[in-house]
């Protein structure tokens, strides 16, 4: 978790410094890092959200990088 979040400040989001969720840190750095892509998907991360509402953006995070063609696949929940 240590890297990730050193990456993801290294790369900008400095959302990811803050005492907050694991799940919610990631789930954010992920919006951040597509919303700044050329893929046209509405993803977008708000910090009063339910858990259904994570795991609906989720979903649509996993169906953007299908569509960015990234190499690996992952599942909403692996998130």
């Amino acid at each position: 978790m240590q890297k990730i979040q050193d990456l993801v400040i290294a790369a900008g989001y400095f959302r990811a410094r803050l005492n907050i969720d694991p799940f919610d840190k990631i789930l954010g750095a992920m919006c951040w890092c597509i919303t700044g892509s050329n893929v046209d998907v509405d993803i977008e991360f708000e910090d009063d959200m339910i858990m259904g509402q994570k795991v609906k953006l989720a979903e649509k995070i996993t169906m953007a990088l299908k569509e960015m063609e990234c190499p690996f696949s992952i599942a909403a929940h692996q998130i």
